[in-house]
Parts: structure tokens; C-alpha cells; sequence
């Protein structure tokens, strides 16, 4: 019910694996070319696709740079959080000390 038969190994090599490759991407590339005409026919169209392209490449965009540098502030911020617990607690032992001192 498929390409290979039941048992057989995929060979980068065969020509057979070449001829399906081949099929492959022509039937890709003719389904990509094929609302061009249409597009180059209306303007709107064309406009729409352009409007979405740049939707999805903006929208790509965001979430790189919200998941890469939102984990890089997370792990600056971890990495600052113990140095400032230490901060922290020197100021408040330094604090009751001025307290007890005062009294």
C-alpha cells in the first residue's frame, strides 16, 4: 500500500528513491505555482498574500525573540540571585547591627 514493499530497506542511491523524490517536488512545485496567475490577475489578492507572508514572518519573529531572550534574562537572573541573597542579608545584618548599636 505504499512505495516500498513490506520488508524493503530505503537506498538514498536507487534510482527508484530518486524517481519518487523527482515526482515529489514536481507535484510541490506545481501546486506553488499555481495560484501565481491568480495573483499577478488581482491586485487584492496579491496584496492579501503579501499582508500574510509578512504576518507569519512577524509573527516568527516575536517568538524567537521572546523564547531566546526571555531564557537568557531568566538565566541572567538566576545566575544574579544568589549574589544578591548574600547582598540581602549582609544589608540586614548590617541594619540590626546599627540597631542594637543605637539602642
Amino acid at each position: 500500500a505504499g512505495i516500498l514493499k513490506q520488508g524493503e530497506q530505503f537506498e538514498p542511491e536507487a534510482m527508484k528513491t530518486k524517481i519518487v523524490f523527482w515526482i515529489g517536488q514536481l507535484i510541490f512545485v506545481m501546486l506553488t505555482l499555481l495560484p501565481v496567475p491568480l495573483m499577478f490577475a488581482y491586485h487584492s489578492l496579491n496584496t492579501a498574500y503579501v499582508l500574510l507572508v509578512l504576518s507569519a514572518a512577524v509573527f516568527n519573529g516575536s517568538n524567537y525573540y521572546f523564547e531566546v531572550f526571555a531564557a537568557r534574562y531568566l538565566q541572567q537572573l538566576e545566575a544574579s540571585a544568589p549574589q544578591k541573597q548574600d547582598e540581602t542579608a549582609q544589608c540586614e545584618t548590617r541594619d540590626s547591627d546599627e540597631g542594637v548599636k543605637q539602642d
